[in-house]
């Protein structure tokens, strides 16, 4: 299974606790700003989730997507190092690129480069949470370079 798709079904999975407060931050946090530099231009405001104790946002821009994804490592194990591994490791696909400098621990994942299914990560470990930021049907040739200057502004936040 992606890594993101399982980043998602671990909140899933848990029992479902809704807080309108927390909800109502994470778009805020994640900020439509940083996506429409992933974009190139502007988007349509992001549309929010909170799923457990993870906040989730996703953006579109025409046929393309963007999830972000914010949960404490607890979620995964009481490691957050392991935490992160798993939520990287588990079914990904693609080139994994470590991304050093970015928070205590992150990396890039690249799968289907180039084609109409191209599958862009960034995953980032920031004291006990994970960043996540999913990006699909998109080959802008700077993805990569706008997806880590995102992330580093989120990351800044956590």
């Amino acid at each position: 299974m992606h890594a993101s798709l399982r980043f998602c079904a671990i909140a899933l999975l848990l029992v479902l606790w809704s807080s309108p407060a927390r909800a109502s931050q994470a778009c805020a946090l994640i900020g439509a700003r940083d996506m429409a530099s992933i974009f190139g231009g502007p988007i349509e405001p992001g549309v929010e989730g909170d799923i457990q104790a993870a906040l989730l946002c996703g953006f579109t821009h025409r046929n393309e997507t963007i999830n972000v994804g914010v949960m404490p490592t607890s979620m995964v194990s009481p490691d957050p190092t392991a935490a992160f591994d798993d939520a990287v490791a588990a079914g990904e696909v693609g080139v994994i690129e470590p991304i050093p400098g970015l928070g205590e621990k992150a990396v890039y994942v690249a799968a289907n480069a180039g084609t109409s299914v191209a599958d862009y990560d960034i995953y980032v470990l920031v004291g006990n949470r994970i960043l996540n930021i999913d990006v699909t049907g998109t080959n802008a040739p700077d993805i990569k370079t706008a997806l880590i200057a995102a992330a580093k502004r989120i990351a800044e936040k956590l």
